[in-house]
């Protein structure tokens, strides 16, 4: 939370919205890899395009634990 909280802000829980550069992705990343426990830590990164608007070219991408079917159909509505 700590780490994720210096590029973003809280939006609920366990939920940030981030507006990155793709420096400043690699940082976090980098971050957090340093600080989860890969076996029972999932941070799951949700690209949605330019803040500008445009097309959307949603992108999911996680770390830790592996992202599985079930983890998908939760951020699907």
């Amino acid at each position: 939370m700590k780490t994720v909280r210096d590029f973003g802000e809280r939006a609920q829980l366990s939920v940030y919205v981030c507006q990155l550069s793709e420096k400043d992705l690699v940082v976090l990343k980098e971050r957090l890899r340093w600080k989860i426990n890969s076996r029972e830590d999932q941070v799951i990164f949700v690209k949605l395009g330019p803040v500008e608007g445009g097309a959307i070219d949603a992108r999911v991408e996680s770390m830790g634990r592996p992202l599985e079917v079930r983890d998908l159909k939760v951020m699907i509505f």
